[in-house]
């Protein structure tokens, strides 16, 4: 007779989970075809059939019910305990609620009166992540292959490791939903609901007026607003937090920094070398032209200075969603053959596999992700026994 942790075996199974989140997708962007658009308004159709609506709920499900997963576990965990803490004063504590994210913090409150815990917390934020990353991919010519190249980081990584900034940045790609068909006060709505969730998320207001802007002067007004945003929306932070993220941790940051910001940089290069083989409307090319050319000089500021890496890593998660714009278009770049169209679309999958693949096996911090488990099959204490 021998023991055996039942905990080593379902963990193990469970690190498929990963895999299934981007098999699903790259599948159907393998088999599929560029959409066509509507003939009523030139436009992509957001409907949700049942098979996105599937795709939803799985993401949701995956995200919310993961146990101990993301860098920022226990931070979030604390912040949770303290909203459960005071639950039944949460509303008239006007100072805590806006001194905070008060969106990602009423979400806590929600949760906090359901006795959902953490995990209901991380339920909320995945599924308006993951109906933020649907209405964006769908509004995309190939939207499951914008789904798989979202899978690696922005799926696994960022809304599994970064709650509020994930939650963010899905409200933000309804937004860019939006403003893709002229919905400009609806993209000021979104914009700011996201700063609810993430301060950090007005970054986007300044940055799309000034790819709409041909006033230098007005420019020139933006771009100090951008700077002013940055810093007291990202850098202004206690000195404790400034000490231990900016100096203490800071090699780490550099790194995870650098290759983030180069996913970023190699589809901004392919747009802005071969801007003419994109089919964006006149409209849109204003914005997703500054967003690249803010992806390239991001990497050049965290090349001569490093010692901001973590501003600059924030600031290029909302350029994440360059990465599926791009990559949505790219087999169709070049011209209508199918032959040609589907060996760029397995490139495109080849490639955020092989992404995928290296970071669940080399990056530095995997470890905090892999290997996968949910509150679901919590077997991490039990052991059983197995008799020969």
């Amino acid at each position: 007779m021998e023991h055996f942790d039942v905990s080593i075996l379902v963990r193990g199974k469970l690190m498929f989970i990963y895999w299934l989140l981007f098999a699903f997708p790259a599948f159907f962007a393998l088999i599929g075809q560029r959409r066509k658009l509507n003939n009523s308004n030139d436009m992509h159709s957001l409907h949700l059939d049942p098979l996105w609506l599937s795709m939803i709920v799985f993401m949701t499900l995956v995200i919310g019910t993961r146990n101990y997963i993301g860098g920022d576990w226990y931070a979030y965990l604390r912040m949770y305990r303290y909203v459960f803490e005071i639950q039944d004063s949460f509303g008239s504590d006007l100072v805590y609620l806006f001194g905070g994210d008060a969106g990602y913090l009423t979400l806590n409150w929600i949760s906090a009166k359901l006795n959902g815990g953490i995990h209901g917390v991380n339920l909320l934020c995945g599924f308006i992540f993951s109906v933020g990353l649907a209405l964006f991919c769908r509004n995309l010519p190939r939207p499951f292959l914008a789904l798989a190249v979202a899978t690696p980081y922005m799926v696994v990584v960022v809304s599994m490791g970064y709650s509020r900034q994930a939650t963010a940045i899905g409200v933000i790609m309804i937004a860019l939903v939006m403003l893709s068909r002229q919905r400009t006060g609806w993209f000021i709505f979104w914009t700011v609901a996201a700063a609810l969730f993430h301060k950090s998320a007005v970054i986007m207001l300044p940055i799309v007026a000034l790819a709409g802007s041909k006033n230098k002067f007005l420019s020139l007004f933006l771009i100090v607003t951008i700077g002013l945003t940055i810093y007291y929306t990202i850098l202004a932070e206690p000195f404790e937090l400034l000490y231990k993220n900016y100096i203490a941790a800071q090699d780490s940051q550099a790194r995870g920094a650098l290759v983030r910001v180069l996913m970023c940089v190699f589809p901004s290069l392919i747009y802005l070398t071969w801007p003419h083989r994109f089919a964006f409307k006149p409209h849109e090319r204003p914005l997703w032209n500054l967003m690249c050319w803010i992806s390239v000089a991001l990497l050049l500021v965290l090349l001569v200075n490093s010692d901001i890496s973590i501003a600059v890593d924030r600031v290029a998660l909302y350029m994440l969603p360059i990465q599926l714009v791009i990559f949505s278009n790219v087999p169709d770049m070049l011209n209508d053959r199918k032959i040609t169209s589907q060996f760029l679309v397995f490139a495109v999958v080849f490639y955020y596999f092989s992404v995928l693949f290296v970071w669940l096996n080399f990056a530095d911090n995997a470890g905090d992700w892999v290997p996968y488990a949910t509150y679901i099959l919590d077997f991490s204490v039990e052991t059983y026994e197995i008799i020969d």
